[in-house]
């Protein structure tokens, strides 16, 4: 009896099927919170229709459609809601078997089959269907044992007692099996029976040999085979058969299989295991090993009751208090290391020439992998292991690590510190490395950029090279060898000689830059924060944004995988932009937490691409690997349902019988109206659909279109419904389609007709009766509208007559008019070949140095532009005060100079000179009056009859006259005058280049003489400088050894001092103020010697900085309580504006920098007035202003401001001591540490004291 009972625990878990993969697959968990409405799932089954139905212990039934269940219950017509067993038949009906009734759906209503009543429990746990449509299931009576059953008449039939040999001796019934050929296989405890036309026989298949004298419990097919579940005492196996052999399956391993469980083989051919809590085993194929997955490592419960395989392979598992677990496919495996390490955020990845995988851990360490076993490297045994950013592998088994918290190198499994050895005394706050055959380069966050070759170091920062910011996020070198930066202000490109720079002025959509790559076609791929993705090409950029369908503009990582795309890693999961043969973008495709990366946000610059061709990305929730060489394509399109047809917005009961004036039929399942008709004002309808695909439900998405209204598709959407209102009347189709995951659509869109009627007034013996009126209607206006015609044409006649007449006469005018257009036509064409002439004219002329040659250049040109019998340039001459005519020209001849005083008033020339007036004259006996009263004789010029003499201004001076002259009288028009115009304003152009090209030989000469002169001073003034520099040297050398020896002495005095003071009570009052000036004097002095000493150590570069991350707004708050004392004795308030900001700087040289310029401030204000101190961020820098109210600095003091023993014209107010020694020492301070200082002020109005520090992030 015992036998028996174990050996019916072991059948029963016999009728269901696991799932298990090795991080190729990802788990999906429903329960309670995604609607579930009860976490024990006795039975699952997907229908024809493609819905997934799950039988719940006491929950009732539940549909789902990938994202909502859909519950039924008591409530709606069920006989229990205990459900063991479900099952479809071949007309679409459902099936379940319930504790103590068994129920049928079919799409309509529930129909409930039940027994006479028994006082124990009956289970209901199988079904199945003969060739000949009827239904059997098998019952589990808590008392009487299991039972054959068969439904016949609506009524639950026992046939138990029909095949006594099934149950003699108590035999257990375990199930049954029907073959194609009509023959149903019983098992039983007794053996294996088979039922053929109403009689039961022994099978053969008892007498096999192979089976060893086991039990057959089950019988089962598989997509080849018939599987038998064989039992023994001592073992439980599955074989198969294929009508001739039987073979033995290989199970797991004996510790876990534990003989208990159960076998499914699902479409792919892969093998799955499953015990009662031990989870599930899966091996890909025959030969494959096993792999096991339970609790500890991602199964999300070890007890699985029910499984099913559904249309797209995914593998569902009803669980014993977890809801049901999805198992599908996943491109990605999760790489997890909170329990390997005590952290999971991966910050950097890298691969050895050994293949051995390497993990940068934020805050723990890292961690190797060689494939099969992990090794942990944590900062609680390894100090500075704090932010592990990246690795590099120097030799075989030898790697770089680079951290937050300084250089290391891993050899033999040993860690050693190495910052001496790359030439760093501290630790800095390194970013990343890269090799480059002998050199090393290392970025940091806040130092700049590193480059180590054989040993010697060199560095760039924005204090000596052109780099953007000191803070560094990653390094990338590119086909040609270039080494580019990724920093907090743009990106930079360093070709072995120069730095070059790219920023937001240059194109970059943002400046603060994460990482970069180089695609196949030479391009480079930038991911910045905030601004997309930017790509260089050709020194242009071009940006991708979320308009363009990135799923971020905040990019943590980017890299180039092995076809050529480009992987994109943002905070919402990692967009794959693909590129065409071209190097276009043909399409981004983003993959998310429902495709499997669940690491959801990437790490900054925090990805790899392996030997193997996997790409790495490193997460906030570990590391991702995809492989791109095992993707697998959903190619099943989903299944797609109307589920709803509303009126008006409403929701409309069908079956309630108002609409069956509508309606022929309701159909089942959705409860869709058929062949509905709508009068003409029901024309508001509403449509509701699903698509059922479970591998990726939330990418599903949708299109439609109502076939009689819509000519397209409508747009891709993930909505799923749609409206149409005020249909018009017709006959219509509503299309729904739909596509999978991974694009593929629905082949045959669902569909739903229905007609909208017009109105009476669109019935078609109204619109005829319509029609016949307007036709009658038509032809009387026709036929008035003729005689309306012809008597306007009589009217039009006349018109035409008398507009024709008008017309001849208009057409006279226009030919008069015609010829006197050809004229002017004819004079533009002249015009405007003068001004070509003239053109050139001003072009010879502006090139010639001297008036002779003006003259001779212009001469030639102008006689073809006008009668020029005499052509002549003035120069005024102011010394002499005469105007001089050199190179006149009269009819081609050059006559000798002509020099006419300015003090002849009775000449045109002196006249145009001293009125500065234009002179235009066409018959000089008659016209000169119009300007002189009487006139000196010409001279040796001639008689001339036409004359125009124009001055000739430069800057508002008259410098000359140029004069053009006939012989015949009337020669000149204003046409003329305009080109003389003309070439005056050319003359004064060339007299200007003639003047400055004399003024030009003239100062070089000058400037020869004094460049001599200054080679001569150079020679001495270098000499005496090479003095003053020794002299120097030598102060220098004085002074420190004066400071250092009067250190110790001057220590001890003012400790005798001090004690004097502290002991001065019974000293006269006199003597106290003499104690009291020897205090302040010493400490003056001590003061003076120790700021001589820093400036000594900065001088030698002695000083030992120990830069780190600091809080700027503490350090400003303890200086500004330190001087609070001090400020109020002076009668002085401060102002503090303060920010919690960060910034790389040596602490101690901070807090002097900012003592130094708060003494100054309030050293330099008079009594009662304010300093403030204000801090803000500006552009990634931290900016601290020191605002006085003193008497400001002149422009000579800023000057002088930083340097050393500088005496200002600005005084203390209160007759405090300076030792122009301060504000050297900011200076340098500030300098070494990275930052800037500077001082803006105006005489009278305060001085402003700023510091600035790019700041941390």
């Amino acid at each position: 009896m015992q036998l028996q009972r174990n050996i019916l625990i072991a059948i029963l878990l016999l009728f269901s099927s696991a799932a298990l993969t090795a991080q190729q697959f990802g788990f999906h968990n429903f329960s309670l919170e995604e609607g579930l409405p009860q976490t024990e799932v006795f039975a699952l089954i997907q229908d024809t229709k493609g819905s997934i139905w799950v039988g719940t212990n006491g929950g009732g039934l539940s549909r789902f459609t990938g994202q909502n269940f859909e519950t039924y219950t008591t409530q709606d017509g069920m006989a229990s809601n205990q459900i063991w067993s479900l099952f479809e038949d071949s007309r679409g009906n459902l099936w379940m078997g319930c504790s103590n009734y068994i129920t049928s759906y079919d799409g309509v209503s529930f129909k409930n089959y039940g027994e006479a009543p028994v006082p124990f429990l009956r289970n209901y746990i199988l079904f199945h269907e003969d060739p000949d449509g009827n239904i059997w299931s098998i019952s589990n009576d808590e008392q009487s044992g299991r039972r054959l059953l068969k439904i016949e008449n609506d009524s639950i039939i026992d046939y138990t007692g029909n095949f006594p040999d099934l149950t003699d001796n108590n035999a257990i019934l375990f199930g049954f099996r029907s073959e194609s050929d009509g023959t149903m296989y019983l098992p039983t405890l007794n053996g294996l029976y088979e039922l053929n036309a109403g009689k039961v026989t022994l099978s053969s298949l008892n007498q096999r040999d192979e089976l060893n004298g086991g039990i057959i419990a089950s019988l089962f097919r598989d997509d080849e085979y018939l599987v038998l579940a064989l039992i023994t005492p001592n073992d439980r196996r599955f074989c198969t058969f294929d009508g001739k052999l039987i073979q033995m399956v290989e199970t797991p391993s004996t510790a876990w299989w534990q003989g208990v469980g159960r076998y499914f083989k699902d479409s792919k051919g892969r093998q799955w295991f499953g015990t009662n809590g031990q989870g599930i085993a899966m091996r890909e194929t025959d030969q494959a090993d096993f792999q096991y997955f339970n609790q500890n490592n991602g199964l999300p419960s070890d007890f699985v009751l029910s499984f099913l395989e559904d249309h797209e392979g995914n593998i569902w598992m009803g669980t014993q208090g977890n809801g049901i677990i999805k198992y599908s496919k996943s491109n990605f495996i999760a790489y997890n290391f909170e329990n390997i390490i005590q952290g999971d955020v991966v910050r950097s990845i890298y691969q050895d020439s050994q293949g051995n995988h390497w993990f940068g851990l934020a805050g723990t360490g890292f961690v190797k992998y060689d494939g099969e076993n992990y090794t942990a490297y944590q900062n609680s045994r390894f100090p500075g292991l704090n932010m592990v950013r990246d690795f590099v592998e120097l030799s075989p088994g030898k790697l770089l690590v680079v951290s937050f918290g300084g250089l290391f190198h891993l050899e033999n499994g040993n860690l050693t510190s190495v910052n001496n050895q790359y030439g760093f005394r501290i630790p800095l706050p390194f970013s990343n490395a890269l090799r480059d055959e002998n050199t090393i380069w290392i970025s940091t966050q806040g130092a700049g950029l590193f480059k180590i070759t054989d040993g010697q170091q060199e560095q760039f920062s924005m204090a000596n090279s052109d780099l953007p910011s000191n803070q560094i996020h990653s390094l990338f070198q590119d086909d040609h060898g270039n080494i580019w930066a990724a920093t907090n202000s743009g990106i930079s490109k360093y070709d072995g000689e120069e730095l070059k720079t790219y920023t937001i002025d240059d194109g970059l959509s943002n400046n603060i830059i994460i990482q970069i790559t180089q695609d196949n076609f030479g391009k480079y791929w930038i991911a910045s924060f905030g601004g997309g993705v930017n790509i260089l090409s050709g020194g242009q950029f071009k940006h991708l944004t979320t308009e363009d369908g990135l799923s971020s503009n905040i990019i943590y990582s980017i890299l180039t995988d092995p076809n050529g795309d480009i992987w994109a890693g943002s905070q919402n999961g990692v967009d794959k932009i693909v590129l065409d043969g071209d190097g276009q973008l043909k399409e981004i495709i983003h993959h998310g937490v429902y495709d499997g990366f669940t690491g959801i946000e990437n790490n900054g610059a925090a990805n790899f691409v392996d030997r193997d061709n996997n790409l790495w990305f490193g997460t906030v929730k570990g590391a991702m690997r995809y492989d791109p060489n095992q993707i697998e394509i959903n190619t099943v399109p989903p299944f797609t349902h109307i589920t709803k047809v509303k009126l008006f917005f409403n929701e409309v009961n069908w079956r309630s019988g108002d609409y069956d004036d509508c309606c022929t039929n309701v159909s089942a399942w959705f409860a869709l109206p058929e062949n509905l008709v709508f009068p003409h004002d029901s024309n508001h309808l509403s449509f509701e659909f699903e698509a059922l695909s479970y591998q990726v439900p939330e990418k599903v998405k949708y299109q439609w279109k109502l076939e009689g209204l819509d000519k397209e598709w409508s747009p891709i959407t993930t909505k799923t419904e749609c409206v149409y209102p005020n249909i018009p009347p017709g006959e219509y189709t509503f299309l729904v389609r739909a596509q999978n995951n991974d694009g593929i659509w629905t082949v045959d869109p669902a569909k739903f007709s229905f007609v909208i009627n017009p109105p009476w007034w669109g019935r078609w013996w109204f619109i005829l009766l319509v029609s016949i009126v307007i036709l009658a209607t038509v032809a009387i206006i026709f036929r008035m509208r003729i005689q309306m015609i012809n008597a306007k044409k009589e009217e039009l006649e006349v018109m035409v007559r008398e507009k024709t007449a008008e017309i001849l006469k208009k057409n006279t005018m226009l030919e008069q008019q015609k010829e006197e257009i050809l004229v002017q036509s004819e004079n533009l064409q002249k015009a405007y070949d003068d001004l070509e002439n003239l053109s050139d004219i001003g072009k010879v002329i502006t090139s010639q140095l001297s008036v002779e040659k003006i003259v001779d250049a212009a001469y030639l040109s102008i006689n073809e532009l006008m009668e020029a019998n005499v052509f002549a340039i003035g120069i005024v001459n102011q010394q002499d005060h005469t105007i001089e005519f050199h190179g006149v020209k009269e009819k081609y001849e050059t006559l000798p100079p002509i020099i006419l005083s300015l003090d002849d008033d009775l000449r045109l020339s002196t006249y145009c000179v001293k009125s500065r007036s234009e002179i235009f004259i066409n018959d000089f006996e008659k016209e000169y009056k119009r300007y002189l009263p009487s006139i000196t004789p010409p001279g040796e010029a001639g008689n001339s009859s036409s004359i125009i003499y124009l001055p000739l201004l430069i800057n508002k001076r008259v410098e000359g006259v140029i004069t053009v002259q006939s012989f015949n009288k009337d020669a000149y028009t204003e046409y003329h005058l305009n080109i003389l115009r003309n070439l005056a304003v050319y003359t004064r152009i060339a007299m200007e280049n003639a003047t400055a090209y004399h003024r030009i030989q003239e100062q070089k000469n000058h400037l020869k003489q004094a460049n001599e002169d200054i080679s001569e001073q150079k020679k001495k003034i270098e000499m005496v400088n090479q003095e003053l520099v020794e002299l120097n040297n030598e102060k220098n050398h004085l002074i420190g050894i004066v400071a250092h020896d009067l250190r110790n002495p001057l220590t001890s005095s003012l400790s005798i001092a001090s004690n004097l003071k502290m002991n001065a009570a019974h000293l006269k009052d006199e003597d106290k103020k003499s104690v009291d000036f020897l205090v302040n004097s010493l400490n003056r002095m001590n003061s003076m010697v120790s700021k001589i000493l820093d400036i000594r150590m900065i001088e030698e570069n002695k000083i030992n900085l120990n830069c780190e991350q600091t809080d700027f707004g503490k350090v400003l708050e303890e200086v500004y309580k330190n001087f609070q004392d001090r400020a109020i004795k002076k009668k002085i308030q401060l102002h503090l504006e303060n920010k919690k900001l960060y910034a790389i700087a040596d602490r101690n040289y901070l807090t002097q920098v900012f003592e130094n310029l708060l003494s100054n401030a309030i050293k330099f204000s008079p009594p009662e007035r304010n300093v403030w101190i204000k801090m803000e961020e500006q552009n990634g820098e931290i900016l601290i202003n020191f605002k006085d109210e003193g008497p400001g600095l002149t422009e000579e003091d800023k000057k002088l401001i930083f340097r050393k023993f500088q005496r200002l014209s600005a005084r203390p107010s209160a007759g405090e001591k300076s030792t122009g020694l301060g504000l050297s020492i900011v200076k340098k301070y500030v300098d070494i540490m990275g930052g800037r200082v500077w001082c803006e002020s105006t005489p009278g109005a305060g001085a402003n004291f700023f510091v600035s520090f790019q700041k941390a992030t």
